[in-house]
């Protein structure tokens, strides 16, 4: 007897960002922390939003990309 068993995942990405108040490193110290606001506070998540698409379809145009972000 041979049982074969397929799984399908669907994977719908939402992407929501807060750019305000975020507890990063700072510069002052190797141990340095500090609150900072700001759009290069959301630049990380956008970036592994994108690495995410585009390693579900690597033949994603930029045009589709962008259209997913901002849309």
């Amino acid at each position: 007897l041979t049982l074969t068993l397929t799984l399908t995942l669907t994977l719908d990405l939402t992407l929501t960002l807060i750019s305000k108040s975020i507890y990063s490193a700072h510069t002052e110290s190797d141990e340095a922390y500090a609150l900072f606001s700001g759009t290069s506070m959301a630049t990380p998540a956008v970036a592994g939003f994108v690495a995410t698409l585009l390693a579900r379809d690597s033949n994603m145009s930029a045009a589709h990309v962008a259209d997913r972000l901002l849309n």
